[in-house]
């Protein structure tokens, strides 16, 4: 087991090593907390997630739904998915999942004779009505500047011009592909659009053509205004694999109570990560950087602690320290040139960005909703501290009120109605689940938000 480990991860290494970093926009973008992970290489943790989204991949016909809170990784393990799914098997090395793919019986369905290939789509669905991403589907060309992730649409497959034209007039569209990045205008006589039927003749005139199965990514489906009408795809749709990608806690938040479909779809949920799989992220990121600068173990247990368990965080409290080191330093020409094991990223600087965030320009939108809930107010702070402190995700308003009344001076009338306060506010932080006479369950809209209280409450008590 040990060899096997050390194997993997000096095949990580290897491909680490080959990532060039030449601009200062290369340096700081070794860690991404805006952005998801592109290369198998710099992706790290989620093997149990990982293990379940592949052999969900290989089981007959379900379609995959991959959840969990806002900037916990989901695209990123989505275009994990996309890059097994083209044939790049570089990650199950990564992760040793060649063995037990194998023990389970679905390696060969990977790289043997028999093995299964996909065709893949991959759309964005943000703000989007479900027809227009549907559309999307059908029509988006492929994008040169990132061919292997945005693939040219369901009509690009259809060599028949004929066929081409055929779905082009079911959903109003005057154009069809002669290239996956070329189109040409077309005649498209004026009849009523049915988008189902378009896409259903698509599907039919691909299946006579290809043996590969087809498999569509829809990333920020949550943000999707009718989402739920994708129940009619995912059941009514043959030969077609959808991976539905989105913020959610269940998967009814995604698709609604459709219980026809729930036995058809494999959901796989991303929780919080744990400090072993930060610390990996850092780890990561650390050797990429090994030739310019060393961060020093202390700074790593300070950045895994204050992220709480979050990956957003993780990137965004490193790539922070970087930049502010790099805005100090009068030569980037200095930094890029190899250094002997210079510690840079320090306690010092850990602390001076902590105390900093109010003023961060990507913390703006956090802050104002810190001052509109807080008001400034002692009183406020301390019962919203309370609230962000509870582990679970459902919080019970009397929990809170029992535990400040008891590890403060403020009366319980106060917390109570400091609590209500919070939960009335129009477009407020909660989103209250049930109330039973004066007692509430709610959560917070946004977990990174609760996270944001946790790391200023640092610099507060």
């Amino acid at each position: 087991m040990v060899n096997e480990m050390n194997n993997s991860f000096n095949l990580r290494e290897r491909a680490l090593r080959k990532i060039n970093l030449k601009t200062r926009e290369d340096f700081l973008n070794v860690f991404t907390p805006a952005s998801p992970i592109l290369t198998p290489a710099k992706f790290v943790g989620r093997q149990k997630q990982l293990e379940e989204m592949i052999s969900a991949l290989l089981s007959k016909g379900a379609d995959l739904i991959v959840y969990g809170e806002r900037g916990c990784g989901k695209s990123s393990l989505a275009y994990m998915l996309h890059a097994v799914a083209q044939g790049d098997f570089e990650l199950l090395d990564y992760y040793n999942l060649r063995k037990r793919l194998e023990s389970r019986g679905f390696l060969s369905w990977l790289v043997g004779p028999d093995r299964k290939s996909f065709n893949v789509i991959w759309v964005n669905g943000f703000g989007k009505r479900l027809d227009e991403v549907i559309h999307s589907i059908l029509t988006r060309r492929r994008e040169r500047h990132d061919n292997r992730l945005y693939g040219a649409g369901l009509l690009s497959y259809l060599s028949s011009e004929a066929d081409q034209i055929e779905v082009a007039t079911k959903i109003g569209f005057d154009k069809v592909f002669v290239a996956e990045d070329e189109l040409k205008e077309i005649h498209v006589p004026e009849k009523p659009i049915n988008i189902k039927e378009g896409f259903e003749i698509a599907i039919q005139r691909y299946g006579d053509s290809y043996t590969d199965q087809l498999l569509i990514i829809i990333d920020e489906f949550e943000t999707i205004q009718n989402r739920a009408e994708i129940a009619f795809y995912l059941k009514n749709i043959p030969n077609v694999r959808f991976v539905l990608v989105g913020i959610a806690e269940t998967t009814f938040d995604l698709i609604g109570q459709h219980s026809s479909i729930a036995r058809q779809i494999h959901a796989i949920k991303l929780e919080p990560m744990t400090a072993e799989e930060l610390k990996e992220i850092l780890d990561v990121g650390a050797f990429q950087l090994r030739k310019n600068c060393k961060i020093s173990p202390d700074v790593i247990r300070q950045i895994v602690g204050s992220s709480y368990r979050s990956p957003y965080w993780c990137h965004f409290f490193a790539k922070t320290l970087l930049q502010d080191y790099l805005e100090s330093e009068k030569s980037f020409e200095n930094f890029r040139r190899p250094q002997k094991n210079t510690v840079i990223i320090n306690n010092k600087g850990f602390n001076e960005m902590i105390s900093g965030l109010q003023d961060n320009a990507e913390c703006r939108l956090f802050e104002e909703q810190l001052k509109m809930v807080t008001l400034e107010d002692d009183i406020n702070w301390s019962v919203l501290n309370a609230i962000a402190k509870q582990e679970d995700t459902v919080i019970i308003s009397k929990k809170i009120v029992d535990q400040v009344s008891k590890s403060s001076n403020i009366s319980e009338s106060d917390i109570k109605a400091t609590i209500h306060g919070f939960l009335d506010m129009q477009d407020g932080p909660f989103e209250v689940k049930s109330e039973i006479r004066d007692t509430r369950s709610f959560v917070f809209r946004d977990p990174n938000f609760k996270r944001y209280i946790l790391v200023r409450g640092q610099k507060q008590v």
